[in-house]
Parts: structure tokens; sequence; C-alpha cells
């Protein structure tokens, strides 16, 4: 599978993990060339790293605030959500790396 699919794929289960866990707000997705966001949808023509400066363009980078900000910083005192989203990456063959504390790409394991 080329790597423009496998971004592809492993988008959709992100954000079907978000919006399970009601976490599909105030996040960027950033991909082959692309931004996702819950309030614009999908945007094409977007150089990530006019919005981020530790990005990943071959692969995915996010961007984020509010509950998934909190989640994944361990601000709300768990990180089982951290825990979840980290096997999510890790079944689709990559880790995370924060940039900020708002944001992360992923890298090959």
């Amino acid at each position: 599978m080329n790597q423009k699919l496998k971004n592809e794929e492993i988008v959709r289960d992100i954000v079907f993990f978000l919006v399970k866990n009601r976490l599909w707000s105030d996040v960027c997705i950033y991909y082959n060339n692309q931004r996702l966001t819950p309030e614009r949808g999908l945007e094409t023509n977007i150089n990530v790293f006019d919005y981020v400066q530790y990005a990943n363009p071959d692969t995915v980078t996010m961007t984020f605030e509010g509950s998934l900000y909190n989640e994944l910083n361990g601000y709300n005192g768990s990180y089982n959500i951290y825990e979840q989203f980290e096997k999510l990456v890790h079944k689709h063959g990559y880790y995370f790396e924060f940039g900020h504390a708002w944001s992360l790409s992923l890298h090959p394991l």
C-alpha cells in the first residue's frame, strides 16, 4: 500500500476514535497536503509547515486544543485516552511524538 493510502487509512481510524470518545472538536489533522477539521471538513493544497513547526509531511500531523489536549497531556488525571490512541497508532506501524503540548506527528516504528 502506498504512503498516501496508508495516511488516509490511519486518518479514518483516528477520526472514528475521536468521534467515539467525543474528542472530535478543536482538532486539525494534516496529511497528503490536506487538512481535515470537524468545522471546515477537508481542505486541499495545505502545507503543514504553514501551521506547525514540528511536523511530518510524509505521514500525519495533528494540532489540537480543548478535550483532546487535556486527554493527551494527562490533565484529567488519567492516561486512558493517551494509551488507547498510542495503541491505535502502533496498530498502523507508527509512534507519535509531541512537537508542542498541542501538536504531534506520526513516525514509522
